[in-house]
């Protein structure tokens, strides 16, 4: 359970803009023995934090994480462990190239995520939840690139599930009206789609 506390803390606090409290706290593992998959998930933590302070080795770090995962389970990981999976990656990734200004990686791992979804996993609560942030993700990486009518149909897919939104989520949706808002050339229709998708999420709060 210390694993799963220390990791957990770890990603709150690259989350919170802490990314060194991220980096110790992913590396205090160092030195365990641990299994393919844990070993996965403060590898993953490590590229995350590494990306945040803008370490472009976080790319090569993430390969390795990538190719842990590969390695299968042991009957010795915890049950806890289930989330750690090609999906999880995928996630983390994509907002690993977000975090490196490597926009057209973010889009493609998030569409890569929310492909699973469709196939997977779509009407599960948590990935409903986990959905809405993972678009306000890549609405934000697309308005990097100016794709403006991409953009507008990840508006409008949040829009139709905004009393579904998280607090995290509606922060995500947040950054990514801002941003068009600050963008020269940003499709006025755009900038009114986001502002009644902000609104409209404020009343279901």
């Amino acid at each position: 359970m210390e694993m799963l506390v220390t990791q957990n803390i770890s990603m709150h606090a690259v989350e919170s803009g802490n990314p060194v409290e991220g980096l110790t706290l992913a590396r205090s593992m160092q030195g365990h023995t641990l299994s393919p998959r844990l070993e996965t998930m403060f590898t993953m933590r490590e590229a995350r934090a590494l990306a945040a302070l803008g370490d472009e080795q976080a790319g090569k770090l993430f390969t390795h994480a990538l190719s842990l995962l590969q390695d299968g389970t042991r009957s010795s990981d915890p049950p806890w462990a289930w989330w750690i999976d090609d999906d999880e990656l995928r996630i983390q990734g994509a907002r690993l190239h977000s975090d490196l200004c490597q926009w057209q990686d973010s889009i493609r791992l998030h569409n890569e995520h929310l492909g699973w979804v469709t196939r997977e996993a779509s009407g599960h609560a948590s990935v409903v939840a986990m959905h809405a942030l993972c678009l306000a993700d890549m609405g934000y990486a697309l308005t990097q690139v100016g794709a403006w009518r991409e953009l507008e149909d990840v508006a409008r897919t949040l829009l139709g599930s905004a009393g579904e939104i998280t607090p995290r989520a509606y922060a995500a949706v947040r950054r990514l009206t801002r941003a068009v808002e600050g963008t020269p050339g940003a499709p006025a229709d755009l900038r009114d789609l986001l502002h009644m998708l902000a609104a409209k999420i404020g009343e279901s709060k």
